[in-house]
């Protein structure tokens, strides 16, 4: 993925968890941002990985679009700025 927002109420999801449940999803969140692998989790921590793992895919589909945008903006302002010899 490369880049990984992480959002505050993340850790709302992971309040009712116990500390090394809690643990086990930051490390499941980070490996799924490294490269995309989903750890074994216990059910509850199944749970809410699987509600933040939603989010990260969104934030990352989000993130593609505005580079697009962007790169396709770059491309038409060079473009006027270098208007090409008649």
């Amino acid at each position: 993925m490369g880049v990984t927002v992480l959002n505050s109420n993340w850790r709302e999801l992971m309040d009712g968890l116990d500390d090394a449940t809690r643990l086990q999803v930051y490390d499941a969140i980070f490996a799924y941002a490294k490269n995309r692998t989903i750890n074994e989790l216990p059910p509850s921590a199944r749970a809410v990985f699987e509600e933040i793992r939603q989010h990260m895919e969104r934030n990352a589909q989000n993130l593609a679009s505005i580079i697009k945008m962007a790169k396709a903006y770059q491309k038409r302002t060079k473009a006027k700025a270098d208007p090409s010899p008649c």
